[in-house]
Order: structure tokens, then C-alpha cells, then sequence
């Protein structure tokens, strides 16, 4: 993934952003600290992420279907202790 950006005299100088990957294929999945890109594999059922009840202001994180199983078998997104700030858009929500 790479973006573009200013430089300080202002030309424009591509930058690369660097996550670390991790491959989710087990249920519940806890998000840990380092976690930024999860690959889930849904294939074999429903999978459970659960994002940190807490995370820093702007934390992202990207959860992506990486073979299509979420079509049938949902990503479920929630946190530690399943409360988030706007329940209507993203406790339990689930992505086919």
C-alpha cells in the first residue's frame, strides 16, 4: 500500500506505509497491539474479531475476506467486551 504526500518544500514524494499481516483462520480473534492488516479465512465458519475495548485514538485496522468465505460464513466484528461507542454501526456487524 502506498500513498502520496507533501514533502517540506513541497514537491510531491510517494511513502510507503508497512503493516504487519496476520492470517485469521481461528475463533474468537483477539486483535493484539502490533495487529494492523488481518487476512481472515471464514471458509470453514463464521469468524470472530474482537477489537480492543480501548485502542489509541486513530488506531485502523483492516480486516479483510481474503478468499471470499464471508459470503456464507460471516466476519463478525466486535470488541473484547462486545460494548463499542455506536452499537447500531459496528457491534456485531457482520460483512458477507
Amino acid at each position: 500500500m502506498s500513498q502520496s504526500g507533501l514533502n517540506s518544500s513541497g514537491g510531491s514524494t510517494p511513502t510507503i506505509l508497512v503493516l504487519k499481516y496476520t492470517y485469521v483462520d481461528t475463533t474468537p480473534y483477539v486483535v493484539v497491539a502490533t495487529d494492523a492488516f488481518l487476512g481472515v479465512d471464514s471458509f470453514g465458519g463464521a469468524i470472530t474479531i474482537e477489537l480492543p475495548d480501548a485502542p489509541a485514538t486513530g488506531r485502523l485496522f483492516i480486516i479483510n475476506d481474503i478468499n471470499g468465505g464471508a459470503a456464507t460464513d460471516n466476519i463478525i466484528i466486535t470488541t473484547v467486551s462486545g460494548t463499542v461507542d455506536d452499537p447500531d454501526a459496528a457491534e456485531g456487524t457482520a460483512f458477507n
